[in-house]
């Protein structure tokens, strides 16, 4: 590592993902290189591929860099290591299946020289794993937050594949939620949106900042694009959202949410039916328009519902 005081530490979780985590350090490599007040670091976390050996083949590429083994299963706890090896001022993550564009690094050093918010970070587009069909639109994978710089308000969030923290404030408040997110192959959001909504409410004068500039691609792989898959996630993404939601507001009384539980089974079983069928062409060409755009929001609905019945 470089003697230099560090102001950004760039940290990247990866589970499982050798060629994806290839990809992203790659994009990285001159960007770090070219700034020796950052460091990037690749936290495995507990892979069973060759993630250790691929990572560490990069320790000559790199001045600043850093391959950490976390057994702990869950993003969460890989982010939370991450943060306790890192020597910058601010932290930030980037997902293992997204690579970063040419000027990100520069871009955030700007941010954090002249704006110095608690919080940033940017949006992301899509880059597919395959030949997308001629159904799914971009912005099915794609994150913006407008087209000029800005500071976001109390009901906007950062996205957690791409955001940058000060290191202080995050260790303050003992980092990530380990009760959210992915845990090894188990499928978990929110843990970036629960950190949010906590900051907010900790730090009344939290102020978190958005840049076009800061992009990066974020892979789409075919489970994304499979209707299945989509309608599995999009319930668990409910569960969660309604998890978090809970933690700071007053929980629905359970009759209500039993009601409207049934009443979004009943309309979601109609919007992916007779709801597709009768649906305006002209705005959703093919069915999966419609289940993208209008069923998956019912599922959301659905999954959230059960947590406020049972409260799990």
């Amino acid at each position: 590592m470089g003697n230099e005081k560090k102001i950004l530490s760039i940290i990247i979780c990866t589970y499982n993902r050798e060629g994806l985590l290839r990809q992203v350090v790659e994009s990285l490599v001159d960007q770090v290189n070219a700034h020796p007040m950052c460091e990037l670091i690749v936290v495995d976390n507990n892979s069973s591929d060759e993630t250790a050996q691929m990572s560490k083949n990069f320790k000559n590429k790199i001045k600043n860099y850093s391959y950490i083994f976390e057994a702990e299963q869950g993003l969460s706890s890989a982010r939370n290591r991450g943060l306790k090896e890192a020597k910058g001022d601010y932290v930030g993550y980037i997902d293992d299946d997204c690579i970063a564009l040419p000027g990100w690094i520069k871009t955030a050093l700007f941010v954090i020289k002249q704006i110095r918010p608690d919080l940033f970070g940017g949006g992301y587009a899509p880059w597919y794993e395959n030949e997308k069909p001629i159904w799914f639109k971009d912005a099915y994978a794609t994150k913006s937050l407008g087209e000029s710089p800005r500071f976001l308000g109390q009901c906007e969030f950062l996205s957690g594949g791409n955001i940058f923290i000060r290191k202080v404030l995050l260790k303050g408040y003992d980092g990530f939620k380990s009760s959210f997110g992915m845990k090894g192959n188990q499928v978990g959001f929110g843990e970036e949106t629960f950190l949010q909504m906590m900051l907010r409410k900790k730090k009344k004068d939290l102020t978190v900042f958005y840049h076009p500039d800061l992009l990066v691609t974020h892979r789409v792989s075919d489970e994304k694009i499979n209707i299945y898959q989509r309608i599995e996630h999009a319930f668990i993404k409910g569960k969660d959202w309604q998890r978090i939601n809970n933690s700071f507001y007053k929980k629905n009384n359970r009759i209500r949410s039993f009601l409207v539980l049934i009443w979004s089974i009943a309309s979601g079983i109609i919007s992916f039916t007779l709801g597709a069928l009768l649906r305006d062409r002209k705005k959703y060409p093919f069915c999966e328009n419609y289940w993208f755009e209008i069923s998956l929001k019912k599922v959301r609905r659905v999954g959230g519902e059960i947590v406020n019945i049972f409260m799990v």
